[in-house]
Order: C-alpha cells, then structure tokens, then sequence
C-alpha cells in the first residue's frame, strides 16, 4: 500500500502580467502556444512545429547522406547514379528536397519503373540519416539541463563516440560490431547484477521476516509482492522506484503488530539494485529494432515537446477533457507517469510556481482574444487540481476572476443598451401598430359600409334587370305585333290600291 507524505505548499503572490506583445495567430490549443513553460520543471517546449523543425534540421545533406553507409545496396543502382548527379549541383538539400523539385519530379518519371521505386527508396534511407556525431551532439549542447539523469548519461556516450569516430554519423557507429559486442556485453551484466541482487534481496528479506510474528510475516510477503510490481514497472524511474519502496516498507512497519527493526529492514531495501535505462541498454535497443539516425535525434527532440499532461491519469478513468490537462515536457510527463500527485511534488517543490506561471499565461492569451475553446479553463482546471493533489497545488486566478467579472458587466451593460433600444423600438413600433390598427377599424368601418351600399345597389339593380327583361318582354310583344301590324296594313293598301285600279277601269267602261 502506497502511503503520501506530503511536502508544504508554496504560495505564489505573483499577480497577472497581460503582456502587450502576443503573436497575431489565434490558438485552440495550449499545446502549440509558443514558449510555454513546463507545469513542472519551467523549462520552455517545443510546440508539436517546432519539434518537427528542430527534427528536420538534424537531417544530413545529400551529399553526406549518399556516403551513408546505409546506401551501400544501391550504390551501383542507376537510381544512385541519377540523384548523386542532383547532389553535385545542391550538395546541401537533402535527399528529400532534390527529388521534390517538380523539374526533377519530372525527369523522374521519364525513368523506368525500378528506378523510380529505387529512387523512393533511396529517399526513405536518407530521411533516416542525420548530420554527422559531432554536429548532433552540439545541437542538443544547450539542451542538456533539460534532460533526466538516464538521458543525461546517454548523451555522455555519445559525446564520446561523437569524439572518437567524427566522420561517422551515430547509427554507423552503434551498428560498428566492436561497440555493439560492447555494450551488448555490459547489457547482459546490468541485467544479471539486476536479478541477481533482487533475488539476494528478496532472500534476505524473507530470512528477516522469520524473526517476525505470523501475520507480519505475512504482511511483509504481501508487501514483498507489492515491491517486486514496483521494480517491474517501467514507468517509473530508479528515484521514483526507490521512494515508492521506503513508503511501502515505512507503511509495513507501520502497521505490523510486533516491533519491527525498521533501521535493518531499511538497510536490505537499500541493497536493492535500481538501474535504469542505461546507454548501453539505449544502443542495444536502438540496434536490435533497427532504428535510424533520426530516430536516437526524435527520441531526445520528444522530451522537450509541450505534452498533455492528465491530473488524473487516464490509466485510472481520468477523461482526456481539457479540465483535466496541463503542459508538462515529455521528460516530466513521462516521470509522473500515473502517480498521485502528493508523491510526485516531493521531487517537483517548484511545481505550483511553474503551473502557476504556465496558467498565467494561458490566461493572458485568453483575455486578449488569442486562444479560444478556454474561457472556463482556469476555474475547471483549478478545481481538478486541487482534487487530484489533495490541495497542495493551489493555482490563483483572482485577476482572471475580476477580468471576467469585469468582461460579464460589460456584456451586461451592452445587453441592457441594447434591450433598452429594443424597447424603444418595441414602443415605437407599438404606436405604429395602434395607428395601423385604428387605421385598419376605420377601413373596415368604409369596408362595411360599401358593402351595405353594395348589397343596396345590387337590389336596385337586381329590381332594375326584372324590369328591364319584362320591358324587353314587352317590347318583343308590341314588335311583333306592330310588325304584324304593318303587315295586314301593307295588304290593305295592296288591297285598296287594286280596288281603286278596278273602281277606275269600271268607271272608264261606263258610258
């Protein structure tokens, strides 16, 4: 059982610093603000960009990276031949570059199709091959405070194969067979002194549990595999590993019912061998799944890279929300590893002053407009953090408090002028509808009228049609009638006529 021995909170009465000189991008992630402090250590990180860059600066030129002796199986190929003519012209562009400039793309594929599968292949390798051991050792010379003691130590040894061999690159030098047989050898040792004394240890261990009663007997058994899952977790660290042991025993001897000689017992734990990842180890690894020159340049260039960093770790059901987030580099990040945070302060005291600069930051970037997605980040985070460290870290945000209190009046203020003109709108716009509602009565008042004087009109005319079709009626009669009229007077003067011609010719034949 793991027993927390917490270390004395620090304050910090540092008060916000709004700086004036921010960069013109906007940022939805704390990852890629620029220099941003480790929560940890304080050193800056490496934006996931600048990463990529600091990598790709390592890469070796063309002209280095065909002397590689990587290429040593397409040296005689007519696609080495091919980009060793590119090189002659830009020794210095990478391999890569050389065969991306469209005026070689394009040559490139007047080629046949091996050599342009060669030609790919050639660019993979050199993607793979740094500058030489020297330049790559003074590059990371500045860099070298910011690393943990394991990787401090890997970095002596290659300050010195980067001494002894300066015309090679490191991949050549861990694969030459003397340094391989070398470190291989010195490998199988640590790891044989490593089991070796812990099964010694263990011995000793249960030799002095026979002096105890029954049930420390059994406690110390339990604890003895409780410490045995320690030393197996890589995770962790040979410091973290060593103070996690003196807590599991301190606990033991804590809750054991007889009288336990802590000072013998804390003698055997300090023979247990706690080595690391060593050099030797790092090359024998690095040989063994065939790892490149960039490679050994990304697992450095990772530690200084801003990371997520879970309060409460994912391993334990922590959420990958961003209340649950800090930056720490790779290196802190991967010490913590998942332990409590109460644990892992006793190593990191300064560790409040750095998140506490690292959220100053965060919070000046957000007061002025330059990341987005974080307005209620520093009160959540504060919150889990003072959960996840038993309130040892204890973040101010006073300032950003009363900024967004200052911020919320404003946007008060803003919404009650404008709910002020809405309602001087809505007044206006009321007495606008009442002199269109009464408007509206009044034509409807016109409206009903008309339509009374309609239905009026439409009587008279109903009435006035009656009368019209009856004298039509009527007139149709009385037409006919006088058409008949004028017929039988039409005969009568016919009639007439031909009696008065007959009364003449009676009266001419008179004597």
């Amino acid at each position: 059982m793991l027993t927390i021995n917490p270390v004395t909170n620090h304050t910090n009465n540092q008060r916000l610093n709004f700086g004036q000189f921010l960069p013109r991008k906007i940022f939805s992630d704390i990852r890629d603000i620029p220099n941003m402090k480790c929560g940890c250590c304080g050193h800056d990180t490496f934006t996931s960009d600048e990463t990529t860059a600091f990598i790709k600066s390592f890469l070796a030129g063309s002209k280095r990276a065909l002397e590689n002796s990587a290429m040593e199986k397409y040296r005689n190929s007519e696609a080495f031949t091919f980009i060793q003519g590119l090189s002659d012209i830009q020794p210095k562009q990478t391999v890569r570059n050389l065969i991306s400039i469209p005026e070689n793309q394009a040559k490139i594929k007047t080629l046949s199709g091996r050599t342009q599968l060669d030609i790919n292949m050639i660019g993979l390798i050199a993607d793979g091959i740094t500058v030489k051991a020297p330049r790559v050792v003074q590059k990371f010379d500045k860099f070298r405070e910011f690393f943990a003691p394991e990787d401090a130590e890997i970095l002596k040894v290659m300050d010195f194969y980067a001494l002894k061999y300066p015309k090679k690159t490191f991949s050549e030098i861990f694969n030459m067979p003397e340094v391989i047989e070398y470190h291989k050898g010195i490998n199988e040792t640590n790891k044989k002194y490593e089991q070796v004394g812990r099964i010694e240890v263990f011995k000793r261990l249960k030799e002095f549990g026979l002096k105890l009663s029954p049930n420390d007997r059994k406690a110390l058994q339990s604890t003895n595999t409780d410490a045995i899952k320690i030393l197996n977790n890589f995770s962790f660290q040979p410091h973290i590993k060593k103070e996690l042991l003196y807590d599991l025993y301190e606990n033991f001897a804590k809750q054991s019912e007889g009288k336990v000689r802590k000072k013998g017992l804390f003698k055997i734990i300090d023979d247990i061998p706690l080595i690391g990842f060593t050099p030797d180890e790092f090359i024998v690894n690095h040989v063994s799944n065939r790892k490149t020159d960039i490679d050994i340049v990304t697992y450095f260039a990772r530690k200084l890279q801003a990371t997520y960093e879970h309060f409460k770790a994912r391993s334990k059901n922590g959420a990958d929300v961003k209340e649950n987030i800090i930056i720490l580099c790779g290196k802190c990040n991967q010490e913590r590893s998942n332990l409590p945070y109460p644990f892992f302060l006793r190593f990191h005291p300064e560790m409040l002053q750095n998140l506490q600069k690292q959220l100053n930051k965060i919070m000046m970037f957000i007061k002025h407009g330059k990341l987005t997605g974080y307005d209620n980040y520093p009160m959540d985070m504060k919150q889990n953090v003072l959960g996840e460290s038993a309130n040892l870290l204890r973040p101010k945000i006073g300032d950003y408090l009363k900024f967004r209190k200052e911020l919320a009046a404003k946007k008060l203020e803003r919404l009650e002028a404008k709910l002020a003109k809405k309602e001087t709108k809505y007044n206006n716009a009321c007495t606008k509808l009442d002199e269109i509602n009464s408007r509206i009565n009044e034509i409807e008042a016109q409206l009903r009228q008309l339509k009374k004087e309609k239905r009026v009109i439409k009587e008279n005319y109903d009435a006035t049609k009656d009368e019209v079709e009856q004298t039509r009626s009527r007139l149709e009669q009385q037409t006919i009638l006088l058409d008949d009229r004028e017929k039988e007077l039409l005969i009568d003067r016919t009639t007439n006529a031909n009696l008065q011609h007959k009364k003449r010719k009676i009266k001419k034949l008179r004597p």
